[in-house]
């Protein structure tokens, strides 16, 4: 039980990575998170910028969530009664010059070996600016797989599924 964090200013504007490693994962909490049980969290999101952006690898992945950039789990794990709010808008952005991109409200990236059970998750944001969630490559020409999602931008595994208490908030 991580309980309230309040008022956390995380921003990496502009940040540029040259590790020729490959992975670049960043988030609010965690960049690599496994077998990880989260909830009762309450994240106020106003400001939050996540941009994560790699100009000189052809065969990066960069995870970017506004929770967890990268996520594993081989045991059952759950994410719920999760809440992001804010007065002000946010940005979540990752992108590079070739590789996979993924960017997402909760997890940039999610790998699931084990059962992955999905609680009550809400966004909420009362700014009339704009926030967004974007995965993008830096030209057209280039191969990169981009993904963005509200929650999850990308998903490889199939054991994900929803409890009462998340098809409650649909």
């Amino acid at each position: 039980d991580l309980g309230h964090i309040c008022k956390i200013t995380v921003n990496t504007t502009g940040c540029n990575t040259h590790d020729k490693s490959g992975y670049a994962y960043v988030g609010y909490l965690a960049g690599y998170a496994e077998n990880t049980y989260v909830k009762k969290l309450e994240v106020d999101n106003s400001d939050m910028t996540l941009d994560v952006r790699n100009h000189d690898s052809y065969n990066d992945n960069i995870g970017v969530g506004g929770l967890i950039g990268h996520y594993h789990n081989t045991i059952e794990s759950r994410f719920e009664n999760i809440h992001y709010y804010g007065e002000s808008n946010f940005r979540i952005e990752a992108t590079l010059q070739r590789g996979i991109s993924s960017a997402g409200g909760i997890v940039g990236h999610l790998v699931t070996e084990a059962k992955l059970v999905i609680g009550d998750i809400s966004i909420k944001n009362s700014s009339d600016r704009e926030s967004y969630i974007a995965a993008n490559t830096f030209d057209g020409s280039s191969q990169t797989n981009c993904y963005a999602g509200g929650l999850f931008a990308r998903i490889d595994g199939s054991t994900v599924e929803s409890n009462a208490d998340f098809k409650d908030c649909i």
